[in-house]
């Protein structure tokens, strides 16, 4: 009877846990809405210039979201990650409410922590308990 008793409670425990990382997380990285001006401000907007000489079909670039090739003084915009898209079609992409790159799904912009912290001095502590092997993380609660 107490071995119901405790796979009840430590159950319950684990959904709470559950519930209070979810609303931790939501807490510390909010999903605010799409300002587009925020994204599209960050991109700056350059001529596209062939480097390479061979003009051979290895070595066209294309726009991953419109499939059409980049030509030559196209304006186009770069991401972190490199990848090269045409300005309206990426402007497209965002306005869509997309966050991350087309092609590698890379963030645009890398997640800022929205937690703020009020006192200088303050710390997140990370603490583990019930915690059966080493790399266990599902019973790892956070303090503020």
């Amino acid at each position: 009877m107490k071995l119901v008793i405790l796979k009840y409670i430590v159950l319950i425990a684990s959904q709470l846990k559950w519930a209070l990382d979810f609303l931790l997380h939501q807490s510390f990285f909010q999903p605010r809405g799409i300002e587009l001006s925020e994204y599209v401000d960050d991109l700056s907007v350059m001529r596209y210039e062939n480097n390479n000489n061979d003009v051979s079909e290895d070595s066209t670039v294309e726009c991953a979201v419109c499939l059409c090739r980049i030509d030559e003084g196209d304006q186009v915009r770069e991401l972190r990650c490199n990848h090269l898209y045409h300005r309206v079609c990426l402007d497209r992409w965002l306005g869509y409410g997309h966050k991350t790159c087309p092609l590698c799904r890379n963030n645009i912009k890398p997640p800022q922590m929205e937690a703020n912290l009020y006192h200088a001095d303050a710390e997140v502590l990370l603490i583990n308990f019930c915690a059966t092997r080493s790399r266990d993380d599902r019973c790892t609660w956070w303090l503020r």
